[in-house]
């Protein structure tokens, strides 16, 4: 019995369980209906407003829109609904029994409680919907057709008001032009742009707008490709209608319609279309444009199409309104004659001619600027050479004027920009491929160009020998125009005939440049480098070093000093046109190279201006050493060999004498022998190089009796080992010694080279060979400590005991200006002592490559270990963490400028070396698979504020850096950065950039796109500065 009743009274709860829900329902049946009756009267309402709001828009002509009528056909059907449930859940109320303590037919009651529940529920979705219909254009729209009616007549409207102001200006123009004056260039520019709108802009919409019309009254209404076209047209309507009042303002603003013929304003210059200039033209007249912008240089190598730009400048203006009431255009040329200029300003400022006193300068001036100061000027000078003050030397203001002006100018050198003040400069360049040929087949003309199939083909290749370089384009274009026998096109393009007439007209104005160099030191470094081949890339380091080895630069008391003025004449050449910039690298200074006219231009000044053209000898591919090449070597000063392929030449080599001989490269040969008579008939070389020749299997023992080398570059990196024997201290003279790692000089000969000032001893190979016992690092570095002439090392270091023994030397620190840890395994830490980085004044490039050292710790104490006991790391003072005072100090690397790191695996950031280097401006990490920040903790806490670190940091470079999430833990300041090129770091989610960082510096942030998207910004103001400067790559 007892079981029974335990189940029956489980049963029971579970019953009493599961039916709550439902009697829930049952019991709140009222209170349900009474929350739809409130919802519905509520959304009742709301319905009412906006069917009225409706009712209202299309009493105006306006029609409802299909989401508002269909919002009001559904509250209709709801309410509706909704009156049916309240009434059946009354009746159901009515019926019940025991005073209400007992529902009939609980079934009902459930279902149509669960029902108001339900309706009440999409009665409330209605009325959210509902509350946005606020306002006309919310339930209604204007139909297209009417909005483009009224449009098209208020088009009609303003284009009759033009036309009649049109009318009456060009009437009055043509009477005062009866009486011999002429309409103004803004005039003139104004009744063209008139013209066009009337007579072609504004009939071409009014016909659109009117077939648009005619198709909808033929469908009798409009669909919606229709609408979209009324909009389209109506809007361009609007605007063409606001550019005719436009133009009825500019009307208004003519205070003279003509001027006199002897005196216009500006004089349109004869300028044939530019090709491959559009861009250039429209980014220089944006800076015109712009009224902040008061001066502007245009600056580029001679021939490049300076002029044309400037000119085409200049016509624009005729082609636009504008408020310049004093233009002026004037070819200064050299040596400037300011008096000449200042007569042209003065004759066109009607200035009384028996004023004009050239001897009372000071009152010239003056005199010009009284006027001057009233107006708004235009000033075009053409091939500037140099700066001119033109407040004080002819009188015009300029940046501190009061009104409207704009001074224009081309030049050769970005100097002269720079010293004239210019607000934006604009370096002009050589024409892209494609537009260089257009402008050669347009000054060849079109009757030669099509006279054989062939001819373009050829024309394509001179264009490439022209090098896109404009002004040679249309000298040789202008010698073969009028040819069309095909075998004189053929002989153009094999032998050059047209080269004298580019002498005469490009090389002499080429020369302009190289003429206004400061000395001849600067001249003779510039006609050194015309002796590489065409293209040829240098880097700047090796290029002053060569300045060094050929004695440009003796007049300077030590390297360092040569190093600092043949930096000025780089840039220099640089700034002068003469070079061009390629690329900054991170440990050679920059790669530049010259253009090759400019290069064409310093062979045939070094020829005496082709006079004696064997003076100086470039050759590539060459077949061999024989007789005949070797000939013409007998007056030759320099010889520059490229891509020999064989060793075979004649036995009587020996009787050549090439006594005149200073120069000879022989580079990047297949060569496996060098004639050893070669330099037995050069005894005054004073430059040897034999760089690149990796198949070279031994070297000439002639060289060793070349007693005047000063300059002597044995970077042969090959496989092969050279052993330099005994007779290398012959070499008294020499001053450069490079050197790759397979030439072994036994340090007691090294010792003896007294004379050496620089040396260099790299490893470039891909060899890598092992070094011979008679000429171990510790070995060498000893000698270098010796030697007294020594001022700059640039060492590869290989082994832990080299690396101990250099940061040991007491005098060696003080000559090291580039350094590279190369495969230097064993070290569990690269330390730096404190003494070392105090000694190491010159110290500007470190390389590490492939190290397998964990950390680089840089400030330790005084070195406590032996010198005779290589193969460890003695013990150091552990003091890393830089003081507060140390950049104000000698506790840091003054001189570091460039660290590269590549594939040290096991490195896991830089931290010391950063805080200890505040003068880097390039840093390249590659390949450190366990670096996960560059710098580890927060600055601050190591004492170091933030703008003590990167001042000076140019360009940062991350490549493959699997796992680096951050550069360091708070944003810098960057005053200097240019450029951050990241690649292959997918893990870094974070710049150390805010708004603040990199102002007025920062160039380009280049990386993969989906690196970018995935960057995590602080505020979105920083995303929004630096996503301007993104590049993908």
């Amino acid at each position: 019995m007892a079981d029974i009743a335990s189940t029956a009274v489980g049963t029971g709860l579970t019953f009493w369980d599961r039916t709550a829900e439902y009697r829930k329902y049952i019991r709140n049946l009222g209170d349900n209906l009474t929350a739809l009756e409130t919802k519905k009267d509520e959304l009742g309402g709301v319905y009412n407003d906006v069917n009225r709001l409706a009712e209202t828009a299309e009493g105006e002509g306006w029609i409802r829109k299909h989401d508002a009528a269909g919002w009001l056909e559904s509250v209709r059907a709801l309410r509706e609904e909704a009156d049916t449930i309240l009434a059946d859940g009354k009746w159901i109320m009515g019926k019940n029994c025991l005073c209400g303590l007992c529902y009939r037919n609980c079934r009902s009651r459930y279902k149509q409680s669960k029902l108001a529940e339900a309706k009440e529920a999409a009665l409330d979705t209605k009325l959210g919907q509902g509350r946005n219909f606020r306002v006309k254009d919310d339930v209604a729209y204007d139909p297209a057709g009417p909005i483009l009616e009224r449009s098209l007549e208020a088009l009609r409207y303003k284009m009759d008001e033009l036309r009649g102001v049109f009318e009456t200006v060009k009437q009055r123009v043509k009477g005062e032009e009866d009486q011999h004056l002429v309409r103004t260039p803004e005039v003139r520019g104004w009744l063209e742009r008139v013209k066009l709108v009337l007579e072609e802009e504004v009939g071409q919409i009014l016909e659109r707008g009117k077939l648009e019309l005619d198709k909808s009254c033929k469908k009798e209404g409009a669909d919606f490709h229709s609408r979209r076209n009324f909009t389209s047209i109506s809007t361009s309507a609007d605007k063409k209608r606001a550019i005719m009042e436009g133009l009825l303002g500019e009307r208004r603003g003519f205070t003279e319609l003509t001027c006199k013929p002897d005196d216009p304003l500006m004089v349109e210059i004869a300028l044939q279309p530019p090709v491959g200039m559009n861009s250039m033209f429209e980014e220089v007249w944006n800076w015109v444009e712009d009224e902040s912008v008061r001066c502007i240089g245009i600056f580029g190598m001679g021939g490049v199409g300076k002029t044309t730009l400037l000119n085409k400048v200049h016509n624009q203006f005729l082609q636009v309104s504008h408020d310049y009431n004093f233009v002026l255009r004037v070819v200064v040329s050299r040596p400037v004659n300011l008096e000449k200029l200042q007569k042209a300003i003065w004759k066109k400022l009607n200035l009384p001619e028996d004023k004009w006193n050239p001897s009372d300068k000071e009152s010239t001036t003056s005199a010009i600027l009284e006027l001057m100061k009233d107006k708004n000027f235009l000033l075009f000078m053409d091939d500037l050479w140099d700066a001119i003050d033109l407040l004080i030397d002819l009188g015009i203001p300029c940046h501190d004027h009061q009104n409207k002006c704009k001074i224009i100018f081309t030049t050769r050198s970005v100097e002269v920009c720079n010293r004239m003040k210019a607000d934006k400069s604009k370096k002009v360049e050589c024409l892209p491929p494609d537009d260089a040929l257009q402008l050669f087949r347009q000054k060849l003309g079109e009757k030669t160009w099509i006279a054989h199939p062939r001819i373009p083909e050829i024309a394509n290749t001179l264009v490439g020998e022209c090098k896109y370089l404009p002004l040679a384009l249309v000298t040789v274009a202008r010698a073969m125009a009028g040819t069309t026998d095909l075998e004189d096109w053929m002989i153009a393009e094999k032998d050059l005939k047209w080269q004298v007439d580019m002498e005469e007209e490009v090389l002499k104005k080429l020369e302009f440049s190289y003429n206004r160099l400061p000395d001849e030191i600067h001249k003779r470094c510039l006609l050194c480098l015309s002796i590489f081949p065409e293209d040829h890339g240098f880097y700047e380091d090796d290029a002053i070093a060569l300045w060094i080895g050929e004695g440009f630069l003796d007049e300077c008391d030590d390297v360092h000093e040569a190093r600092t003025y043949g930096r000025k004449i780089y840039r220099k050449l640089r700034h002068a046109c003469l070079v061009e910039f390629i690329a900054q690298t991170v440990l050679v200074g920059e790669f530049f190279k010259m253009h090759d006219f400019v290069r064409e231009m310093c062979l045939w000044v070094y020829s005496e201006h082709g006079s004696k053209k064997k003076k100086v000898l470039v050759q590539e591919e060459v077949e061999s050493f024989r007789m005949g090449d070797l000939k013409k070597w007998k007056d030759a000063e320099r010889i520059s060999l490229w891509r020999v392929k064989s060793s075979v030449y004649d036995t009587s080599l020996a009787t050549i004498s090439c006594s005149r001989l200073s120069t000879l490269i022989i580079r990047d040969t297949s060569l496996r022998k060098i004639p050893d008579e070669l330099f037995l008939s050069v005894p005054c070389l004073r430059v040897l190089d034999l760089s690149d020749n990796e198949y070279l299997q031994e070297l000439p023992g002639s060289i060793w009796k070349l007693i005047n080398l000063r300059y002597l570059n044995l970077n042969i990196a090959g496989a092969e080992t050279h052993e330099v024997p005994e007779e290398i201290k012959n070499l008294s003279n020499l001053v450069v010694l490079i050197l790759s790692r397979n030439v072994l000089v036994p340090a007691e000969l090294i010792s003896n080279l007294s004379s050496v000032r620089l040396f260099y001893w790299s490893n470039t190979s891909r060899y890598w060979p092992t070094l011979s016992k008679k000429f171990c690092e510790i070995e060498c570095l000893e000698a270098l400590e010796m030697m007294q002439s020594m001022e700059e090392i640039d060492i590869t270091l290989t082994s832990p005991e080299g690396v101990e023994k250099l940061l040991s030397c007491p005098k060696l620190p003080s000559r090291v200006r580039g350094l590279c840890l190369c495969r230097c395994n064993g070290l569990a830490s690269f330390r730096i002592s404190m003494p070392f980085m105090r000694r190491s004044g010159y110290f500007q490039s470190l390389y590490l490559y492939r190290c397998d050292f964990k950390e680089i710790e840089v400030g330790s104490g005084e070195y406590e270990g032996s010198y005779e006991s290589p193969g460890r790391y003695s013990s150091y003072v552990e003091s890393l963490a830089p003081k507060p005072a140390s950049f104000a100090s000698w506790d840091c690397f003054q001189s570091l400028r460039n660290v590269r790191i590549f594939h040290c695996t096991g490195l896991e950031n830089v931290t010391s070396l950063i805080y200890h280097a505040p003068f880097l401006e390039n840093l390249c990490i590659e390949r450190c698979d366990s670096m996960e920040e560059v710098i580890v903790g927060d600055i601050e806490d190591n004492h170091v504020t933030s703008n003590r670190v990167f001042p000076l940091l140019a360009s940062l470079r991350l490549d493959d850096l699997y796992n680096l999430e951050r550069i360091c833990r708070r944003a810098l300041p960057f005053p200097a950065l240019k450029e951050i090129k990241v690649r292959g770091c997918f893990e870094l989610k974070e710049l150390p950039l805010n708004c603040d960082s990199a102002k007025n510096s920062l160039q380009v942030i280049e990386g993969e796109q989906a690196w970018w998207e995935g960057l995590k910004w602080d505020d979105p103001a920083s995303e929004q500065v630096f996503s301007t400067k993104f590049v993908s790559c």
